[in-house]
């Protein structure tokens, strides 16, 4: 079992707007998608089959991961623990989901086909509660590229162990952790690790988050 550890670090994020697509390139999409859909929720024996990891009996998946936190709190130290809002982001290659006639980068999809595809089994190893933030919707969505590299992106809200060294406490300084890894698989079959750039980031202004029973 491989894991992950998120410590608590500031880092920054960019993002550049898409460019818009013309008619032509819509409706290939379109057809694309629909495509993969088929192929997905088909029951013939040559139809996508999840329950093979990518590369079955060669190479273990590298899943690549990232966290942008978006709200840290409340700490609290009667508990040892520590909540945190952020979108994880994973990411691997499916070469059962690869798909040609795109002119585009990638079709995205909602949270409907998340149960149609192979996701790893990830988990946070100390964590003591975990919801997926809803508004009306799950906030989550899957992207698809031509080679079948999927990325699948969900906000969260983790609530997780911290164990803490309280004998300077209100005067103390705590290390809190994240740990990440795969609850039934070993390293034979999947291998985390982070995204080459900014892997963990905060939203927008870090000034914002604020931790309100410390201030």
């Amino acid at each position: 079992m491989n894991h992950l550890c998120l410590l608590l670090l500031t880092a920054s994020a960019s993002y550049l707007p898409a460019s818009p697509l013309d008619e032509d390139e819509i409706q290939m999409m379109k057809d694309t998608a629909s495509s993969l859909i088929n192929r997905l929720t088909s029951e013939a024996k040559d139809g996508y089959n999840k329950l093979l990891r990518p590369n079955f009996g060669a190479d273990p998946v590298n899943v690549q991961t990232s966290i942008v936190i978006d709200g840290i709190g409340p700490v609290s130290h009667e508990e040892m623990e520590f909540t945190m809002d952020f979108f994880f982001r994973q990411s691997w290659l499916d070469g059962q989901l690869a798909y040609t006639n795109s002119t585009h980068k990638y079709i995205q999809f909602g949270p409907e086909i998340s149960d149609k595809i192979w996701k790893p089994d990830t988990y946070f190893l100390s964590a003591v509660e975990i919801s997926v933030h809803a508004g009306g919707s799950v906030n989550s969505l899957i992207r698809i590229d031509p080679r079948g590299k999927v990325l699948v992106s969900e906000r969260l809200r983790v609530t997780s162990k911290c164990f803490m060294t309280l004998t300077y406490f209100p005067l103390d300084t705590q290390k809190c952790s994240l740990l990440v890894g795969s609850y039934g698989y070993t390293e034979d079959d999947i291998k985390y690790s982070w995204f080459d750039d900014d892997p963990v980031s905060f939203n927008d202004d870090i000034s914002r988050i604020q931790i309100p029973q410390f201030h």
